[in-house]
Order: C-alpha cells, then sequence, then structure tokens
C-alpha cells in the first residue's frame, strides 16, 4: 500500500490544471491607467521573417491586445499590465486565461490565415506578483500556452540577457528596436495597426531621461529626445526592445506617443532573469491526462491484488 500511495502521489504531482482567474465584466483596463500607453510610431512595415520570436496576444474574435515574444516551448513574455486589471490602489486581478489566444508567425495581425500563422490557446497567466500600476515597477509577466508552438522560419525564441549588465549603456551605443502591431499614429482613435512595424530608438540613460517616475532599477528609457517622432505607442505593451538581437527591454509605459521630451519607457529585463527561470520551472510541470492517470492506478491496483 506505500507503493501504491507513493505512485499516486507521483502521478498527483505531475497533474497541473489552469487556474480558474475571475473574468473581469468589462474590457481589461489596457491603457486606462494614469501612466500606461498600451503601447511603432515613426518607423517602418517589416516582416514577421525577421522578428519571428515576436507573438500577438489577443482577446477572442481576433483582437490583438499587446505583443509578447516566444522565451520557451509552452511560454510568450510579456508585460503584466496586458494580463491585470486594477481594483482599488494598486490591487489587482489576473485575467482569465480563458479570455486570451496567443498568434506566432503572423506579419499582418488581422489577416492570420496565412500558411506560416500559429494559434494556441493560453491556459495560465502569470503576472509579476510585485506589479504596481502606480509606478509601474515589475511590469513583467508570461503567458503560458496550452501546447507549445512549433518552430519553423517564421517562428523562433528570442535571444534574452545571460546576466545583470551594469554596463547596458556603454555596451549598446547603436540604435536599439521597438518591434509591434501598435498605432503609428500618436492620438489616433482606429485601434492598433494592421501591420507590424519597427522603429530605432536609442537608449537613454536614467540621468538624463526627462520622464517623471522612472527608476533605473527596473526600468529603461529609450526614444529620441528633443525631435520625438519615433516611439512605441498602443497596442504595443508587452513587445520587445531588441539591442544587438538580444531583448533587452518589455515595452511598458509612456505620456503620449512620440512626443518630444517624453521617451518610452521598458522594463529591464536583465532584472528578472531569476524571476523568468523560477517561473517557468514552477509552472511547465508535464500534464498527463486524468483519465490516463486513472487508466494507470487501475491497473497497479491490480498489480498489487494479483
Amino acid at each position: 500500500m506505500l507503493l501504491l500511495f507513493t505512485l499516486m502521489s507521483s502521478f498527483q504531482a505531475l497533474v497541473a490544471t489552469a487556474s480558474e482567474i475571475p473574468s473581469s465584466r468589462n474590457e481589461t483596463l489596457i491603457g486606462s491607467a494614469k501612466k500606461v500607453a498600451v503601447r511603432i510610431v515613426g518607423g517602418e512595415i517589416t516582416n514577421i521573417r525577421n522578428y519571428p520570436f515576436l507573438v500577438s496576444v489577443q482577446r477572442r474574435h481576433f483582437s490583438h491586445i499587446c505583443g509578447g515574444t516566444y522565451i520557451a516551448p509552452r511560454f510568450v513574455l510579456s508585460a503584466a499590465h496586458c494580463m491585470v486589471r486594477p481594483m482599488y490602489g494598486d490591487k489587482w486581478i489576473a485575467e482569465s486565461p480563458l479570455r486570451f489566444y496567443a498568434i506566432a508567425g503572423a506579419t499582418y495581425v488581422y489577416f492570420p490565415a496565412f500558411s506560416s500563422m500559429q494559434m494556441e490557446l493560453i491556459d495560465r497567466i502569470l503576472p509579476h506578483t510585485n506589479f504596481k500600476f502606480s509606478n509601474m515597477h515589475h511590469d513583467i509577466g508570461l503567458f503560458r500556452l496550452r501546447k507549445p508552438f512549433y518552430i519553423s522560419s517564421y517562428v523562433r525564441y528570442v535571444a534574452l540577457p545571460h546576466a545583470y549588465d551594469a554596463n547596458i549603456f556603454q555596451r549598446y551605443t547603436d540604435p536599439c528596436t521597438a518591434v509591434g502591431w501598435g498605432r503609428h499614429i500618436p492620438e489616433s482613435d482606429k485601434g492598433v495597426g494592421t501591420y507590424l512595424r519597427s522603429v530605432n530608438l536609442s537608449l537613454i540613460p536614467a540621468e538624463k531621461c526627462p520622464v517623471t517616475g522612472v527608476d533605473d532599477k527596473v526600468h529603461l528609457c529609450a526614444g529620441m529626445l528633443e525631435e520625438g517622432g519615433r516611439d512605441a505607442c498602443q497596442g504595443d505593451s508587452g513587445g520587445p526592445l531588441l539591442c544587438n538581437n538580444t531583448q533587452i527591454g518589455i515595452i511598458s509605459w509612456g505620456q503620449g506617443c512620440a512626443r518630444p521630451n517624453s521617451p518610452g519607457i521598458y522594463s529591464r529585463l536583465d532584472l528578472y532573469l531569476t524571476w523568468l527561470n523560477e517561473t517557468i520551472l514552477n509552472n511547465d510541470a508535464a500534464e498527463i491526462d486524468s483519465n490516463l492517470i486513472n487508466v494507470i492506478l487501475v491497473q497497479l491496483i491490480m498489480l498489487l491484488i494479483m
């Protein structure tokens, strides 16, 4: 009987079910918090083959809300504010995974029916538990896919930093790149863009960043200072800031889009590598169908009885 109990415990430990997180009655409050601009202006149209790790996070009925990047077989990296809704103060509640799905391999976000496109359901939402709307600290989270995407020339993993980089501003002196399907006309009421776009931006040290509330412990500042005209915008949140083909930031917030002396703010990724590794390890247990478990347990009991 001890053997049976041990086996049953082992099988139960392998079972991971999607948590039933309460759904919002309204649409997710993305972009309506004070600092958040679900935030490419001044860039150019590009192709998903240039950025095969980019993922469109959508609501049902093909409604793009945020970007993300493919970082592990069942995990898409994005911004925490893309997956939670505020309650009061800094309290928030995670959205239900049933409200979302992810599309990879698509250049045109509203014309996804191409052979390169893959769509997967999301079964778990994992925002950083210390995320705060008031200061946009820890604006990072993971969407867990029900099944992995297939790797192809249109779908690949993004390169991440290997460790914290104290010399990040000296290392990346060339322009970095933000990518997404967000608005390309600031203050437009036409929603997100249709085509994938990229824009080159310069990293700005925190002491030179004119945006109030930037904390270099968790944020990166990137954009154009006096001239403005280039930035991420509504619909780009959760997407990558890339330097030398490595993702160093997550599009997070800003004060408007592409305004002079108002660059965009990004979650600094090299500070969250431990959190990413631990969160993936803690939520990537193999899942076994419950019927299969029952069959196996019956067979084990029969063996013990015989």
